[in-house]
């Protein structure tokens, strides 16, 4: 993250995970270095110029990750406020959905319509839970928490093959399976599965 258009001298810079509450950072670059960002983080720098060494600050720079549930406001997935972005995840891209463990008081993602993602990753101790909606999939889910289908659907519509890992659902279980895939070799179980209602083609 680089400051640019300023007068007078960095004091340091700042950063913060919610926007509202900062820490310093003992840095007098330009320039703010950051790593293996795993949700939202806001930036500013305290800037003074003049004899009396106020600091004024700069305005925020946002750094977001592209379809990284926060489930700041509610758990509802077809909020879009709820992603770091802003905006509903899709399979018009080849980014991955990532749901990670929430903190603090923010909220685990439940789908009650219709969701659609191209890779869906869910990180460890994260949790979906698809209650009554359905959840299209252009490519894989890939699962080191839960994922909790067992009143909800998921459609697999990718273009190439896709397979649906063991142990993907919760209890191995769902609601309702539908195959929209249109690649010749289709969808392969590399483990078993509990359909609760149906099996069902696209």
């Amino acid at each position: 993250v680089t400051l640019s258009g300023y007068t007078g001298i960095i004091d340091h810079w700042e950063t913060s995970l919610d926007g509202i509450t900062y820490a310093s950072l003992a840095n007098t670059a330009t320039s703010q270095a950051f790593t293996n960002a795993t949700q939202t983080i806001y930036y500013r720098v305290a800037i003074t110029n003049g004899a009396c060494n106020i600091p004024v600050y700069s305005s925020v720079g946002k750094v977001r990750i592209n379809n990284l549930w926060e489930g700041k406001y509610s758990p509802d997935w077809s909020n879009p406020l709820n992603w770091s972005s802003g905006n509903l995840p899709d399979n018009s891209c080849s980014g991955t959905a990532t749901i990670p463990k929430v903190t603090g008081t923010n909220y685990d993602p439940v789908l009650a319509g219709t969701g659609t993602v191209n890779n869906l990753n869910v990180l460890n101790n994260g949790h979906l839970t698809i209650n009554g909606g359905n959840l299209q999939v252009a490519g894989s889910i890939t699962n080191h928490g839960i994922v909790d289908a067992t009143n909800g659907g998921v459609e697999y519509t990718g273009s190439a093959a896709q397979t649906i890992a063991s142990g993907t659902f919760l209890e191995n279980a769902i609601k309702d399976l539908k195959i929209s895939n249109t690649n010749t070799t289709g969808v392969n179980m590399a483990g078993p599965i509990d359909v609760y209602r149906s099996v069902t083609y696209g």
